[in-house]
């Protein structure tokens, strides 16, 4: 029988929301048969995914555009191998997508002004994403990403096209790209296409901004920034008055103390999910886990109070602009630090209810959620991940 993790993946069961979580006495303590490293269940598959996107485990691994997928729903988690249900839930997808594009650009649709306006917007960001990086120079790489962003904007008015947007496409067209290399088998080649690059960059975009798109809603002008009510402001609330007050009462006092307004920093940081506070590799890492962790992206609330707590010893003693020159120029690897560790820590610290109230209690608890995070038999397997056990399992 399974673990229990089947009744978890029925999209209508709010403990979808925490699949990586152990769920049996079973998994706590091993106790899973396991032959040559595979699973017996396509479900304790996806588990086991989820598990090690949350711990960094994913590496290099060129098939994390299928584990994104598969995180994000662009994808169903079935009870059991069932590759032709991805192949016609992919082909439905990118049907959509081509007919969305003809009815916007088609030799029949309209060119006015207001397209005109936007994709000159969309051009100036897209020629400046990732500079540093080759890839993005490339011609057919950015004349997709207009084509997405200018689609996306016409199909969300209430969004449009705002800077930044470009930050969340561009690891996605990444990743998809380096997926298409190494499709063995007729139906991964399927999957990962490069035929299809755009469709499902496409829909993994609209999947993303499904979740994160609120946080580029913009106070209006004539409302006071006091007043100021948007989900991004809320956000930053949360994260400054509520989190890290609960976990980092010093540091929170401190900043507190010399008005280091949250907005100076986390409107950037949430807006983009970190994306220009670190490199491609680590900003990929960071996505594993907020895509795995919750369909909500809970995570990366805590993802920004751990940042916080990363560096505050270089903010404890500072002086204001001291501090928010430290903020805005971040430089702390994600891969040689602790903070995805510590952000799913808190995270479950309050998932189970047990919200510290003093910063002895948050190290205490902080402790306890690390060692539950740490007992893991995935810590045992290959760092590497591969989606063979998706494939091969009979």
């Amino acid at each position: 029988k399974d673990s229990g993790v089947l009744a978890a993946m029925d999209e209508n069961d709010d403990r979808q929301e925490h699949l990586w979580h152990f769920t049996t006495e079973e998994e706590i303590n091993g106790k899973h048969d396991l032959e040559a490293g595979k699973l017996g269940y396509i479900s304790a598959g996806i588990q086991r995914l989820r598990k090690q996107a949350v711990r960094k485990s994913l590496g290099e691994s060129r098939e994390r555009g299928l584990a994104w997928k598969l995180f994000l729903g662009f994808l169903p988690c079935p009870t059991k191998p069932n590759v032709s249900l991805w192949i016609e839930e992919s082909s439905q997808h990118r049907e959509a997508y081509s007919k969305r594009k003809e009815l916007q650009f088609g030799s029949g649709a309209h060119q006015d002004e207001y397209k005109r306006k936007l994709m000159k917007d969309i051009i100036q960001d897209v020629e400046r994403t990732y500079p540093e990086h080759d890839f993005f120079s490339r011609d057919w790489v950015q004349e997709i990403m207009k084509d997405v962003l200018l689609l996306y904007a016409l199909e969300n008015p209430n969004l449009e096209y705002k800077q930044g947007m470009n930050e969340i496409l561009a690891p996605i067209i990444y990743v998809l790209f380096n997926g298409c290399s190494i499709a063995l088998r007729s139906e991964e080649k399927i999957l990962s296409s490069f035929d299809y690059i755009e469709h499902d960059t496409y829909t993994l975009f609209q999947k993303i901004m499904a979740v994160s798109g609120d946080w580029f809603l913009m106070c209006p002008i004539e409302e006071d920034e006091e007043e100021d009510q948007t989900p991004i402001s809320q956000t930053c609330h949360h994260i400054y008055h509520i989190l890290l007050k609960s976990f980092d009462l010093q540091l929170y006092t401190f900043l507190c103390k010399l008005d280091v307004e949250p907005k100076l920093y986390l409107l950037r940081w949430i807006r983009c999910m970190f994306a220009r506070e670190f490199s491609l590799r680590d900003t990929l890492i960071l996505w594993d886990a907020i895509f795995a962790y919750d369909k909500y992206f809970s995570l990366v609330s805590y993802l920004a109070v751990s940042m916080l707590m990363e560096i505050r010893t270089q903010i404890l003693g500072q002086d204001r602009s001291s501090i928010i020159m430290v903020l805005h120029k971040y430089s702390v690897s994600v891969l040689d630090s602790s903070i995805i560790k510590r952000a799913v820590s808190m995270a479950e610290s309050k998932r189970l209810g047990h919200p510290p109230k003093t910063n002895a209690i948050a190290a205490a608890f902080l402790r306890t959620a690390n060692r539950l995070v740490s007992s893991s038999p995935l810590d045992e397997l290959n760092p590497v991940f591969s989606l063979d056990v998706l494939f091969e399992i009979g």
